[in-house]
């Protein structure tokens, strides 16, 4: 529903259910249930905490929602990972592993072609790319 509101702003509550069904059931036209089931639960549920919250307004007259400036203390929060990607976090276990275990193996003499001084500074470039990357990608998707 963030994502929504953030990228369409203020919606009706009968459209955010019906695009949330869409994206819930992968089905252009999701049946009537779900889409009843999803209203039920943004008007019973969701919308009241994150009204209490400070997130979103709740306009019960016109039944839209807005969303609130404190919404994005939330962005961190709100990783979408598109179909074959990776979440960041998954990425920066698999450096970790990746920058440990090769550490390992130069300490330990079976890798010898490099230094250990130019592996450290060869990860420490790694991380670095790696946080600069993902910095410039958070804020593309929050424009």
């Amino acid at each position: 529903m963030l994502e929504l509101l953030r990228i369409q702003g203020n919606q009706s509550v009968r459209s955010l259910s019906e695009e949330i069904a869409r994206i819930e059931s992968q089905d252009e036209e999701p049946n009537r249930g779900v889409r009843k089931s999803i209203y039920v639960s943004l008007l019973q549920t969701h919308i009241p905490k994150m009204e209490n919250m400070g997130i979103v307004a709740y306009n019960r007259e016109q039944d839209t929602v807005e969303l609130l400036p404190a919404s994005q203390e939330f962005d961190i929060y709100l990783e979408t990972v598109n179909k074959g990607d990776i979440p960041w976090s998954q990425f920066y276990l698999g450096l970790s592993i990746f920058a440990t275990v090769s550490g390992f193996l130069i300490v330990a003499g079976l890798i010898k072609w490099i230094p250990s001084s130019k592996w450290m500074l060869f990860t420490n470039f790694l991380f670095m790319a790696a946080s600069i990357s993902h910095i410039f990608q958070v804020r593309k998707l929050g424009k």
